[in-house]
């Protein structure tokens, strides 16, 4: 049998090192985890994290974080979560969650959905008042036609599936759903310690958010990071995972490290443009997951 057709085994590119620092670290990411005095927010999302998914509105009942609300809260009354009591109807919902990693991923896909819908009306909405004032649509986390773009709305519903570990019922199979189930929220800091723990394939220094531009990349990272906390042991799910790159010193370390990296190459473009290299720095940064259309990859995981 060709070495190429042989059963790809992503468990011998995992570092680990990796593993075993992010194992050590599962007790305190489990506190952190439980604890509601790290969350902040409302419902998963601050200023600081929508200003960068501009609807083009310039005041803040208008803007990015006012419409996340809105769709959080009717997420939150679809989920029995908000107050008005919880039903047979919101017990079956939280049970079919817990079923499985399929079955949550299902209600995932329908939250984004009604998120990217929720998002286009609204974005909608505020270019029409802005048309008539004259002024033109600014984009940068929306696409044309006013839908969020792929990584952005993950990245919303992410945080919002985060934060429900403090608003569900703890012990009740919404809670469960969450701590087994939930996606890792993807950004820079979570890309940069992905990609060290699976032997620095899927990154670049260059990585960030929005380099998540399909679906496949987006499923392909969560894979990755399921298989990740499959090797760390039944202690680890992707949520714990992102508490360990968030909190941990050394992962930290890590994220200081390629943000350095990525300043120094930035720094060294001009004089590489000069002798025409340009095409292969931005090379050496792409990464596999965000090129790749191949999922079977990950059929082992």
């Amino acid at each position: 049998m060709s070495p190429l057709s042989s059963e790809f085994d992503l468990r011998t590119y995992l570092n680990p090192m990796w593993l075993r620092r992010a194992k050590a670290y599962m007790p305190e990411a489990e506190l952190k985890y439980l604890s509601p005095l790290g969350e902040k927010t409302l419902h998963g999302v601050d200023a600081s994290t929508a200003r960068g998914m501009t609807l083009g509105g310039d005041g803040k009942d208008e803007g990015p974080l006012k419409a996340f609300e809105d769709w959080a809260v009717e997420e939150l009354r679809l989920l029995g979560l908000d107050g008005s009591g919880v039903t047979d109807n919101h017990r079956r919902l939280w049970e079919s969650m817990n079923r499985s990693q399929a079955d949550f991923d299902e209600w995932h896909a329908a939250a984004a959905e009604r998120l990217r819908a929720h998002w286009k009306r609204c974005w909608l909405t505020v270019q029409t008042a802005r048309d008539q004032n004259g002024r033109d649509p600014r984009k940068s986390a929306t696409r044309a036609d006013g839908s969020p773009r792929i990584a952005h709305k993950y990245k919303l519903v992410d945080l919002f599936v985060r934060r429900l570990r403090i608003t569900a019922p703890r012990g009740s199979a919404l809670a469960q759903a969450v701590r087994q189930f939930g996606h890792i929220p993807l950004d820079r800091k979570s890309l940069a310690l992905i990609g060290a723990t699976v032997g620095h394939i899927v990154y670049g220094p260059s990585s960030s958010m929005g380099d998540v531009r399909t679906e496949l990349a987006y499923r392909t990272y969560q894979r990755l990071t399921r298989a990740i906390c499959q090797a760390i042991g039944p202690e680890a799910t992707p949520i714990l995972f992102d508490f360990f790159v968030w909190n941990a010193p050394a992962a930290q370390k890590v994220y200081a490290g390629k943000k350095k990296a990525k300043q120094l190459k930035a720094a060294k473009l001009p004089k590489a443009e000069e002798k025409g290299g340009k095409k292969n720095l931005k090379a050496a940064g792409r990464s596999v997951a965000h090129s790749t259309d191949d999922s079977s990859l990950l059929d082992a995981t």
